[in-house]
């Protein structure tokens, strides 16, 4: 039996507030600057959840907007 995570709940629920504050061209990249600092799993399930929310137009791919993102954001380590 597989249990949906919390963590998917919180994208979920995130989704509307990301979609009220920031221009649809950011949301994605709000998500993306996360994936760092999640395990595999996290990372799939963030991947996964971005495909389906957020699907590619033409050469767009979830890696090249969080290396985009995350190039301009500075470390928070």
């Amino acid at each position: 039996m597989h249990r949906m995570s919390s963590f998917h709940v919180f994208l979920d629920n995130s989704l509307p507030i990301v979609r009220a504050v920031l221009a649809p061209a950011s949301r994605p990249g709000w998500y993306t600057a996360m994936r760092p600092r999640l395990d595999q799993r996290g990372q799939a399930e963030l991947d996964t959840w971005l495909q389906d929310r957020f699907p590619p137009t033409g050469a767009q791919d979830v890696t090249a907007i969080s290396s985009s993102f995350n190039s301009r954001i500075p470390d928070g380590t």
